[in-house]
């Protein structure tokens, strides 16, 4: 509201930007299953990771495109809720794509150093496969910030290489460092509150 934007066309933006988090995080386990040795279970992970890919890519295309022409498609993209996805450009695409996996590769080394912090021996490889599976687990709306969610996964990953207490000791310190390194950095934002007080004030005023 302070920066003028209406939730439409935030939620629509937020859309967008989660698409192309779900690309990259399909991307990345498909990386690390292909450095994994073959198991019932890489491919399971690599099967799943595949098809929500598909399913992404296909989305923006059928959303940021104008083909097919089919007029309950041309519906859908011009309501509100699509609004980003249509006034997004390639460009646009291509350099959120860049910027997320700088982003998401971090995460992957967080993770990494992270665990053997904890003493657990975390291969590289398994990092790159597992690490988005568990950001996308935590990303579910099931709990608050993903806990339970995020941890289970970590022990599902992570338990053969490590003691399940460590385990749940990183994946229960990870979220709440960075819940706190969030709300500090949101409190670079606090001054527009004030802002848009006075700005609601004046406009109730007004009427």
């Amino acid at each position: 509201t302070s920066k003028k934007i209406g939730a439409l066309d935030s939620t629509s933006t937020m859309m967008f930007y989660q698409m192309v988090d779900g690309m990259i995080l399909a991307g990345c386990v498909l990386i690390g299953v292909v450095l994994l040795p073959d198991s019932p279970q890489t491919r399971s992970l690599r099967n799943i990771a595949l098809g929500f890919e598909c399913f992404q890519i296909c989305f923006l295309i059928l959303f940021m495109g104008t083909r097919p022409s089919w007029r309950w498609l041309e519906g859908l993209r011009s309501r509100g809720f699509f609004r980003t996805f249509r006034l997004a450009s390639a460009r646009d695409l291509g350099f959120l794509l860049l910027l997320k996996s700088l982003y998401f590769a971090a995460w992957i080394g967080i993770f990494w150093l992270g665990c053997h912090a904890f003493g657990i021996e975390l291969p590289l490889t398994l990092a790159i496969a597992a690490t988005p599976a568990v950001l996308m687990v935590g990303a579910l709306p099931v709990t608050p910030a993903g806990l339970g969610t995020q941890q289970a996964a970590m022990v599902y990953f992570f338990s053969p290489h490590g003691e399940e207490a460590a385990i749940l000791a990183f994946g229960l310190t990870f979220p709440v460092a960075l819940i706190l390194f969030r709300c500090l950095v949101g409190m670079r934002y606090m001054s527009d509150l004030p802002k848009l007080r006075r700005a609601m004030a004046e406009q109730a005023k007004s009427r």
